[in-house]
């Protein structure tokens, strides 16, 4: 998942967001990133298992960080690819899903989270300006803008990439897919009950549990063991994947 500044021979500059682990860069409409004058398909781009590969798939050249290339490999997100007058900056959004046992943050902190998982609006904003107080600005936003199932934005996910799952499993409220009782739903992760699992919540309505999941695999098999699903906003899904009303 990555989001692209795109600036093009004539300065202007456009920005895409690209929910995908590759992406196809040229002139066809096929391709995922459109570029007029390039080679029908100029650049691909892929990320595997060991990283990031760049592939100057027409010939005809490119530049990979500042350095003319044919295949270009890391295990981070290139910074700018360069070919026939474009640029294209790159801005990872592809978190980290192996993280390191909390440490201890501070009290207050702590129990003004527990605050907000009540749902409580006014507990919400009480933290957002704990944190924007001491510097946190891209949290602080996350917390007042992220509720009630709302979809964050490119300039959101580039504040949510740094932050760890289990902060974002307790802060968001992503909308609740897979449920059957569409009427009766409450609708978000924010409303749901704890039950002493920061990835698993009880529906007052429905008495099902709902997952937080990090791929769409983990959510088919809760779905079919009989629960109902949100997802954190960096799992990547093809059409397929999806789980609807």
């Amino acid at each position: 998942m990555f989001a692209l500044d795109i600036t093009s021979p004539d300065g202007t500059t456009r920005r895409l967001f690209a929910a995908t682990r590759g992406l196809l860069i040229g002139s066809e409409a096929t391709c995922d990133v459109t570029l007029p004058g390039t080679a029908a398909l100029h650049v691909r781009v892929v990320l595997g298992h060991d990283g990031y590969t760049v592939e100057d798939v027409s010939g005809t050249g490119i530049e990979v960080d500042h350095r003319a290339v044919t295949e270009w490999r890391s295990a981070h997100v290139p910074a700018t690819i360069k070919l026939a007058g474009y640029t294209l900056a790159f801005i990872d959004l592809q978190p980290s899903w192996h993280e390191a046992p909390d440490r201890a943050i501070d009290p207050v902190e702590s129990a003004l989270i527990d605050a907000i998982v009540t749902g409580d609006t006014a507990s919400r904003l009480v933290y957002a300006d704990w944190l924007e107080a001491r510097g946190a600005v891209g949290r602080a936003a996350v917390v007042r803008e992220l509720v009630g199932g709302r979809r964050p934005d490119v300039e959101m996910l580039t504040w949510l990439v740094s932050t760890k799952l289990t902060w974002r499993a307790r802060v968001l409220e992503p909308a609740i897919e897979g449920c059957s009782r569409r009427a009766e739903c409450v609708g978000h992760w924010g409303k749901l009950e704890r039950i002493g699992r920061p990835n698993l919540r009880r529906c007052g309505a429905c008495a099902k549990l709902v997952l937080y999941c990090v791929n769409a695999s983990q959510a088919r098999h809760h779905v079919a063991a009989g629960g109902n699903v949100v997802f954190d906003p960096f799992v990547v899904r093809r059409p397929s994947d999806l789980i609807l009303w």
